[in-house]
């Protein structure tokens, strides 16, 4: 089994084209104190096909900003910390001298249009200063811009978590929450799979339920389809004792359990 870094180093060397495996490359080397083998990994990620526009890229600068004037540096030899105070003055990490956190809230102002962009500066911003929780949760929360797909909403609702556990956040994560569910009303991250628990506990499959979304049943159900409504109006205890009360129908086809 190969160790860490030479599994690193061959990544590094077989991706030299690729984004994410510099980025991983760049977080190995990174959690292993390898400050300069990080940086390498940083800039051949950020010289790939769309790097320099990647928001993994910019979370990774940001991070290596921190190692490289922090605790991280201050174990390395005097050579390294040489090559890495150096490197910090070029203008690709921090140049005049900017603040990291002058940095961050830059990227912030200038990519507010897009959600994958968002996420990163939120967290990265909470990441340098964490008095700035407020502003991160307001980047977080807006679920407008490119971008906006379930997989990044999830994404942003999930960053929300990570950032603290009290009222404020947890306050705002129910909101970003309902509106992502007014969004995308099929996903079960936000809110559908409670409804949709209630049609597989009366039959084996359910596919896109109307209590989810407003419309008919995708799926035949051991259930009449009358018994199928919206559940705007009505509470999941209500809505699994109309289930409940339902009688299986006889008629027609596919009414039986697992048919098409």
């Amino acid at each position: 089994m190969l160790s860490p870094d030479r599994y690193a180093r061959k990544l590094q060397d077989s991706g030299k084209q690729d984004v994410e495996s510099q980025l991983c490359v760049f977080d190995v080397a990174l959690r292993r104190g390898r400050l300069l083998q990080a940086l390498r990994a940083l800039r051949m990620a950020a010289a790939a096909p769309g790097g320099d526009a990647h928001p993994g890229v910019f979370r990774a600068k940001v991070q290596f900003i921190v190692a490289a004037t922090g605790e991280a540096a201050a174990g390395a030899t005097e050579a390294v910390r040489t090559v890495l105070t150096s490197e910090l003055a070029q203008p690709d990490l921090l140049p005049g001298g900017l603040p990291v956190a002058t940095l961050v809230a830059n990227y912030a102002d200038a990519n507010r249009a897009s959600l994958p962009h968002r996420i990163v500066a939120a967290e990265m911003m909470v990441f340098v200063d964490g008095s700035k929780l407020e502003q991160a949760l307001a980047l977080l929360a807006d679920t407008t811009g490119e971008g906006v797909t379930l997989a990044n909403c999830i994404a942003a609702n999930t960053a929300m978590q990570g950032l603290g556990s009290g009222d404020a956040v947890t306050a705002k994560v129910a909101a970003h929450k309902e509106a992502c569910h007014a969004l995308f009303p099929l996903a079960t991250a936000f809110g559908a799979g409670a409804c949709c628990a209630v049609h597989r506990a009366a039959a084996a499959s359910c596919f896109c339920c109307c209590c989810c979304g407003g419309g008919p049943c995708l799926l035949s159900l051991p259930i009449r389809r009358a018994a199928c409504v919206p559940t705007a109006a009505l509470g999941e205890a209500e809505y699994g004792s109309l289930l409940e009360d339902e009688t299986p129908a006889t008629d027609g086809a596919g009414a039986g359990e697992g048919s098409a």
